[in-house]
C-alpha cells in the first residue's frame, strides 16, 4: 500500500473512532464537562448531605406550642404573644429574647404535586420511600454532584444525575453545609450550621402524612444554637387538633 493510501486509511479509521466514542459518549462528555463548568460556578455543588456532627438537645426550660396541626417543644419560655402571628401559612413565632422561628406545614408530597418541572423530570425516577416522594426528590437533588458524571457514565444515568444537579443549583442556599436529619417522625434535611454564623438556618422535614419546615433567622444578633435547633425538629409531631394555642 503507498504511503498515502495508508495516510488514508488511518484517517478514516481516526474518523471512525471519533464518531463511535461521539455516537456512544458525546452526550456523556458533554454533560460532564458542563456539569463542571456549573461546579466551578458554584462550588457548593460539589458538597452533599452529611450528619449532623451535633446531636445534643437542650434542656433549657421552654414550652410545648401547636400550630397548623402540628406540635413542638421550644427551649425558651418567653413568647412574645404580641409579635406572634399568622402570616398566611406561615407561622412567625416570636420570643422576648429576640430568637425567632418560623414555622411551615404542607400537604403530603406537595413539591411533587405543584412543581411541573420537578414533576416531569423525577416521577418516573423516584421510590418513595419511608418518607414520601418530597423526601426521595430532595435527596437526589442534594445528593446529585459533578463527580458523578464521567464520560463513561451510562448516557440514562448522565442525564438523570444533570438534571438533578441543575435543579440542586436553583434549590441550594445554604452555603454553610447540608445535613441528614431524622426524627421519630420524619426524615429531612438542615441547611446551614450555627456555628458558621450564618443569616438562618433552614429545617424542612418530611414524612407521607405531610411536610414541615422551620427557618431560624437572626435577629438583632440572636442565633439560636443547634442543641436548641434539636429541641425543636426532634419534637414536632402532627396532631389532630389543629386550633393553635
Amino acid at each position: 500500500m503507498s504511503r498515502w493510501g495508508r495516510i488514508l486509511v488511518g484517517c478514516g479509521v481516526g474518523v471512525f473512532a471519533i464518531l463511535a466514542y461521539l455516537l456512544f459518549f458525546g452526550c456523556q462528555t458533554e454533560l460532564a464537562v458542563s456539569a463542571r463548568y456549573f461546579g466551578w460556578k458554584t462550588p457548593m455543588l460539589w458538597k452533599v448531605p452529611v450528619r449532623l456532627s451535633d446531636q445534643s438537645i437542650s434542656k433549657a426550660p421552654g414550652r410545648r406550642l401547636s400550630y397548623l396541626g402540628y406540635e413542638f417543644e421550644v427551649p425558651w419560655d418567653d413568647l412574645d404573644e404580641t409579635h406572634t402571628k399568622l402570616l398566611r401559612n406561615w407561622q412567625a413565632i416570636s420570643f422576648k429574647s429576640g430568637k425567632m422561628v418560623v414555622f411551615m406545614g404542607h400537604e403530603p408530597d406537595g413539591l411533587l404535586k405543584t412543581n411541573p418541572a420537578v414533576r416531569a423530570f423525577m416521577c418516573e425516577e423516584i421510590i418513595p420511600g419511608m418518607y414520601g416522594y418530597d423526601y426521595a426528590i430532595i435527596r437526589q437533588i442534594l445528593n446529585a454532584s459533578p463527580v458523578e458524571i464521567t464520560p463513561f457514565t451510562s448516557r440514562r444515568k448522565a442525564i438523570s444525575a444533570f438534571g438533578s444537579l441543575t435543579l440542586k443549583q436553583v434549590w441550594l442556599d445554604a452555603e454553610s453545609g447540608i445535613y441528614m436529619i431524622d426524627t421519630p417522625e420524619f426524615g429531612g434535611f438542615q441547611y446551614g450550621n450555627p456555628e458558621s454564623g450564618v443569616r438562618e438556618i433552614r429545617d424542612e422535614l418530611y414524612s407521607k402524612e405531610g411536610s414541615v419546615g422551620f427557618m431560624f433567622p437572626r435577629r438583632n444578633g440572636a442565633l439560636v444554637s443547634q442543641a436548641e435547633i434539636n429541641r425543636v425538629i426532634q419534637t414536632v409531631r402532627r396532631i389532630e387538633d389543629q386550633r393553635s394555642r
